[in-house]
């Protein structure tokens, strides 16, 4: 389910969480999705796919954050939204994520993510933009017209984010070592890439450097 982002990352013996650390999440909850039990097992404890730029909420920390009716497995790096899963979606394999921008009451949840598995492989991709060893290390604003363009040279690497930053996040690239993440806002997009191989970074760059405005 997550080779796609072990192969992204370049990991081939990557670290996750013993059965007994997952079991404290069980106990807390009572169950948790296949999905998110697969996920800690095999990548859970990857610092760079899990925490470069939003934070996965993972076993011993799920005393924070919490919310009456999800049980909250990603928040953003500066605590302006958090994603869930409400507690009814529990007993199912690979649940809907929701995200909420009101971090104090946590009462108002939109859909994110059709499916858990797909919300985690964005995630990873959107870290990517920033983990990975062959980056510009800056967003660059593009059009929609220059977003037609980068779709029309790179294939779509995972399914979208629907919700964040405001209208959604798009995902690209050529190789199982790149990402290029655009973030929709406002009819334009914010847009930034990397690889972890320099000969496909330099591919990429050959359509992508003449793209956007630096910032």
């Amino acid at each position: 389910m997550y080779d796609c982002i072990k192969e992204l990352f370049g990991l081939p013996c990557p670290k996750g969480f013993s059965e007994s650390e997952i079991n404290e999440v069980r106990q807390l909850y009572g169950r948790i999705p296949y999905a998110l039990e697969l996920y800690y097992k095999e990548i859970g404890r990857e610092e760079e796919v899990n925490n470069t730029q939003n934070q996965l909420v993972v076993p011993n920390k799920y005393a924070w954050p919490k919310s009456k009716n999800h049980l909250i497995v990603y928040a953003e790096n500066q605590g302006v939204c958090f994603w869930g899963i409400s507690l009814s979606d529990l007993g199912m394999e690979d649940p809907p994520v929701y995200v909420t921008f009101d971090n104090k009451n946590k009462s108002s949840w939109e859909l994110e993510s059709h499916k858990l598995s797909d919300f985690l492989i964005a995630m990873a991709h959107v870290h990517a933009g920033f983990a990975l060893p062959f980056s510009r290390n800056t967003f660059f604003m593009i059009t929609e017209s220059e977003a037609g363009i980068i779709r029309s040279h790179f294939k779509k690497k995972c399914e979208s984010l629907l919700r964040w930053v405001s209208e959604g996040v798009e995902f690209y690239g050529n190789h199982v070592c790149d990402s290029i993440v655009m973030i929709r806002n406002a009819g334009d997009y914010d847009m930034c890439y990397a690889s972890g191989k320099e000969t496909c970074f330099n591919e990429m760059c050959e359509v992508l450097s003449s793209l956007g405005e630096e910032y």
